[in-house]
């Protein structure tokens, strides 16, 4: 009777060892997924951050070339006013 205990015990342990075994081979499994997961997850962020600044950048050049155009077209009719005023 004690010996069948024994070995009910001794095969629930045998089977809690298989488990183990597995369950620590599915967290690393898990583990190594996840940080791939996450070097993917870095990379998409610093792409997303450099098209943010290309966007920033272009604005500003944007800007940049609307105030040179303005300018310009100011300059351009002050000089055309002062060049007729000249002429006649």
């Amino acid at each position: 009777m004690l010996q069948n205990i024994k070995n009910k015990l001794n095969n629930i342990q045998i089977k809690l060892e298989k488990f183990n075994k597995v369950y620590i081979e599915y967290l690393l499994c898990t583990t190594f997924l996840n940080l791939i997961i996450l070097k993917i997850n870095q990379i998409v962020f610093q792409i997303s951050s450099l098209y943010l600044y290309l966007i920033i950048i272009s604005i500003s050049i944007l800007f940049i070339n609307q105030r040179f155009i303005l300018t310009n077209k100011i300059k351009n009719t002050y000089v055309f006013k002062i060049g007729s005023y000249i002429i006649s």
